[in-house]
């Protein structure tokens, strides 16, 4: 990694170590000078902040380790997938040759950010922050649906690109397309239901949408397209009955071949 002067690891800890040592020796230099109005506030404030940075060390210590811990698992877990052949499988599926979803880089990406996010939390709390810890714990609680949502949409993409591209090669692409917004509404008003967002009025419109949908269909079949059904059927009919006549019969004994067998 090429970085600048100022960002040198050496400098930090340098700038850490002077900013460590030069508190104690302010707090020193204020307690000789014995201005009692001047020195004990401001050597109460630099004790409270000398006291509280091996707490920001820790905090610092803990983030640091879960990066590299979850970038370390996250990579794993991509190169699992990729190693699998699924990502070759579902661009075949899919029906494209440079895909822009890659289902080990999501998958691996998902995992470190989620790891990421525990040992944050976890740094808060060392610092001993309440309300970025509550915020925290509250984002944490929230993660299972979140990371439920983003499945569903996952899911939503890959089965309407298949959908879309099995209607595609038998040659019917428009249709394809259609199937494929059907899903997307589908996973729509899943994904919004797995939020928590206005779920009463997303279920009542999507229960009236299929109701209308339903409706819509009976109709059409049953009024508009009563002659089709009724040709479908009729050809059906036929190609039953030339079934039937090309079936062999069975072969049946006339009387005289009863006769004989029983003189026989």
């Amino acid at each position: 990694m090429q970085v600048n002067e100022q960002g040198e690891l050496s400098n930090t800890l340098a700038y850490i170590v002077y900013v460590l040592i030069l508190i104690p020796v302010i707090i020193s230099a204020l307690s000789v000078l014995n201005i009692r109005a001047i020195s004990d506030p401001a050597i109460a404030m630099l004790s409270t902040v000398f006291n509280y940075i091996p707490s920001i060390l820790a905090a610092l210590i803990i983030i640091v380790i879960g990066w590299i811990l979850a970038k370390f698992i996250g990579n794993i877990i991509t190169r699992l997938i990729e190693s699998s052949g699924l990502d070759a499988k579902l661009a075949e599926l899919t029906g494209t040759k440079n895909p822009t979803f890659s289902l080990s880089n999501v998958t691996g990406k998902t995992v470190e950010v989620i790891l990421v996010i525990f040992f944050i939390v976890e740094s808060f709390a060392t610092l001993h922050l309440g309300v970025l810890t509550s915020i925290g714990t509250s984002i944490i609680a929230y993660m299972p649906y979140a990371l439920a949502a983003f499945i569903i949409f996952a899911i939503c993409v890959l089965i309407g690109s298949i959908v879309s591209n099995v209607f595609k090669k038998n040659g019917h692409p428009a249709v394809g397309s259609m199937f494929k917004y059907l899903i997307y509404i589908i996973g729509g008003f899943m994904i919004l239901n797995q939020l928590g967002i206005a779920r009463t009025l997303v279920d009542s419109t999507f229960i009236l949408i299929v109701a209308a949908l339903a409706v819509a269909f009976a109709i059409a079949f049953g009024v508009g397209g009563r002659d089709f059904a009724k040709s479908v059927l009729a050809e059906l009919q036929v190609k039953i009955k030339k079934e039937e006549l090309k079936a062999p019969k069975p072969e049946t004994m006339d009387s005289t071949t009863v006769e004989g067998k029983s003189k026989k």
